[in-house]
């Protein structure tokens, strides 16, 4: 453990590094969160919901609010070869008055056991007047199991919170499709028929297959929820945005370690050309730097956890932040990776050095 040793006795150098690095792993973990948290808030309803398909209007291009389709829509697509279930999904923004507040919100009419419904349910499954809201709205509107609002004077009671269902940024509310259908009607007096936006599907077999067969149907397109989620409007935009951003940062974090540990290399070619001289191999000498490259990045990736754990209360009112451990393994594998990869530059130093030229100064 000499290595360590060398560590203990510059702590606050090697310590200046550990934490540089965190800071820029907690920038990777924070940008990381930020960005599935801000793509759960815009789409999430769309990429978790119980379907296996989505068939969407082909001319909307994945647009739920362009997507215009009927009841008639709905059978044509349950009489397709493979489609187990077909359900008709409703959805229109309007204001909901909330303990005497209005406030802007999606709402989503489903079938409650049908295909589209949202996932992941914290309470009752909602019936007549009653509602499933996500947990932005009961974060940012105040509604909770218990609560009851009003949407263009149909009173409704929440009776379940759904997680990763929020739409277009917005506290989303899910209505049984025949409580949407009251709502809409009381919106639109006029309006001949509850028009439909999506129509959920579960499918026996292959996906790709029934998709396919739904394609063939006039002005029809069918998605996974992945698949639309990604299409939808936008969502590419953020994606690219902060992998983007992402990859800057860990490039950053290999430099800053490669360069480093490089300086830190040839000042010492001295004292690794004596240790070459007195019998050391140039493999003990490279597991040497591996070594210090590693522990060092350990310790900056729990310095960045750290931070992201003292990070999560300070954001609360902006948005809800939590720490993945699968992100967190998966970037912190990838900065080591990296990083002990960077390391080949140093030890690629030791090896090429002239142990008897590096010793007497370049004279033989």
């Amino acid at each position: 453990m000499i290595w360590f040793r060398e560590i203990w006795r510059s702590k606050l150098k090697f310590g200046l590094l550990a934490v540089a690095v965190g800071l820029l792993f907690f920038l990777l973990l924070f940008v990381n969160t930020v960005s599935t948290t801000l793509l759960d808030r815009f789409v999430g309803a769309v990429a978790y919901n119980s379907s296996d398909l989505l068939v969407f209007q082909s001319e909307a291009q994945a647009t739920v609010q362009a997507s215009r389709l009927t009841t008639d829509d709905v059978a044509r697509v349950e009489e397709v070869d493979g489609v187990m279930a077909a359900a008709p999904i409703s959805v229109m923004s309007i204001e909901a008055t909330i303990a005497g507040d209005t406030a802007n919100v999606s709402l989503w009419g489903v079938e409650v056991d049908g295909p589209g419904s949202p996932t992941e349910v914290v309470g009752a499954l909602p019936g007549p007047g009653q509602a499933v809201v996500d947990t932005t709205a009961v974060s940012d509107a105040g509604l909770d199991i218990g609560s009851t609002f009003e949407i263009s004077g149909v009173d409704i009671e929440v009776v379940g919170v759904a997680d990763r269902a929020t739409y277009s940024v917005l506290p989303t509310i899910y209505v049984p499709f025949e409580t949407f259908e009251e709502v809409f009607a009381s919106e639109y007096p006029g309006a001949p028929i509850t028009p439909v936006n999506m129509v959920g599907v579960s499918v026996d077999g292959d996906a790709g297959r029934v998709a396919a067969a739904i394609a063939d149907l006039d002005h029809l397109e069918a998605l996974t929820p992945a698949q639309a989620a990604d299409a939808t409007p936008g969502a590419s935009s953020i994606t690219q945005s902060f992998t983007l951003i992402t990859g800057i940062t860990f490039a950053i974090v290999v430099v800053v370690v490669a360069f480093f540990f490089l300086i830190l290399t040839v000042q010492k070619l001295k004292v690794f050309a004596l240790l070459e001289a007195v019998g050391a191999r140039g493999r003990s000498l490279a597991g040497y730097v591996f070594s210090q490259i590693g522990f060092l990045v350990v310790i900056g990736v729990a310095v960045g956890v750290g931070m992201l754990a003292a990070a999560i209360p300070a954001t609360r009112e902006i948005f809800s932040i939590s720490i993945d451990p699968v992100l967190v393994g998966t970037l912190g594998a990838a900065v080591l990776a990296g990083s002990l990869a960077s390391g080949a530059f140093s030890v690629r130093r030791i090896f090429k050095q002239d142990a008897a030229q590096v010793a007497t100064g370049g004279k033989r």
